[in-house]
């Protein structure tokens, strides 16, 4: 994947971005290799995936187009001594959130300078893979179903994904 942050929304730069993307998606052809281009906002007005930059600027509906949010675990981008981290549940729910939208989720992790992962994080990631353990197929390679979700803000609430005939439902509360 190439992702870009920034920068690249200019229309003026469109012949460029053009030029990049074919190049990328024809060399993924030789490389036999599945490749996709990430871009925020409009900066390439179809053949990407539309990143949203932290949770809050998601779609609140399911779309007709893939997207993704890059969120921290910590309070900001890049380490930060102290910093407060979310919590498994609360990342589970990102990604379940997400998905049954025909989103994804593109979680940042924040090594020290040294490159090394600092415990927190790494307990983070430990228990969100002992939830996958258990609940990938209703992740992984599922489409949306024609209802992303159900239930009141203070009652249960589900969402629901599909794949093959089957359709997997999240409990969230």
């Amino acid at each position: 994947i190439l992702w870009f942050d920034n920068g690249i929304n200019d229309r003026g730069l469109d012949p460029v971005k053009l030029r990049l993307a074919a190049y990328y998606y024809n060399r993924a052809t030789a490389w036999k290799k599945q490749v996709s281009l990430s871009t925020k906002h409009d900066a390439y007005l179809a053949g990407t995936v539309k990143d949203y930059e932290r949770q809050s600027r998601a779609p609140k509906e399911t779309t007709d187009y893939y997207w993704q949010v890059d969120d921290p675990v910590l309070y900001r981008f890049g380490y930060t001594e102290g910093s407060p981290i979310a919590d498994a549940r609360t990342v589970i729910t990102r990604l379940i959130e997400n998905v049954s939208r025909n989103g994804a989720l593109l979680l940042n992790i924040s090594p020290k300078a040294d490159g090394t992962i600092p415990d927190d994080q790494q307990k983070l990631l430990l228990e969100i893979g002992r939830w996958l353990d258990v609940n990938a197929e209703g992740i992984y390679a599922t489409r949306p179903w024609i209802k992303f979700g159900e239930g009141e803000k203070d009652a249960a609430q589900f969402r629901f994904t599909t794949k093959t005939n089957v359709i997997y439902a999240f409990a969230l509360a």
